[in-house]
């Protein structure tokens, strides 16, 4: 009894022990694809997780813009009727042809909107385009909302208020 169970269970270890070793093996697959798929010496790599999709990946309000175009104070939810309102906008994998638009609102009504090709990308993939927003008159008191676009695509909107 105990030889007529053995055999078929000997049997089937080698035929296994038989399959796993016939072609390639794993390990020289995924090596060799890491070789083929290896970006090019110079080439801008991804962090993992990220897409070379355009994008809009952060912007933000504030009162002062840098010459990198960064908010010099961090950003800000308050102004007065007098200040000059600035924004700062980076995009991810932008091309010549991308469109980066700003547009304030209060309600429904655009108070103002500023549209600009995207800039050259640095070695990240990033630009960092600054907008500046000034009225003549002065601002009116209220709740207001910036929205950004890229190309006719909204990347979203943030509230501000003006209140002096």
């Amino acid at each position: 009894m105990m030889r007529s169970t053995l055999v078929p269970v000997l049997t089937a270890l080698l035929c296994l022990t038989a399959c796993d070793r016939k072609g390639a093996r794993a390990a020289d697959f995924d090596s060799a694809t890491a070789v083929a798929l290896k970006p090019p010496i110079g080439a801008p790599t991804l962090p993992p997780g990220a897409s070379s999709v355009a994008r809009i990946s952060s912007f933000d309000v504030g009162h002062q813009l840098a010459k990198d175009n960064s908010l010099v104070g961090g950003a800000g939810g308050q102004f007065a009727t007098t200040d000059s309102i600035m924004v700062t906008v980076r995009a991810d994998h932008v091309t010549a042809q991308d469109h980066i638009s700003v547009r304030l609102r209060t309600g429904n009504h655009t108070v103002d909107s500023s549209n600009v090709v995207a800039p050259a990308a640095d070695s990240t993939g990033s630009s960092v385009v600054g907008f500046r927003f000034r009225s003549a008159k002065g601002w009116a008191k209220g709740a207001y909302q910036l929205e950004v676009f890229l190309g006719a695509a909204s990347q979203g909107v943030k509230d501000f208020k003006i209140a002096q």
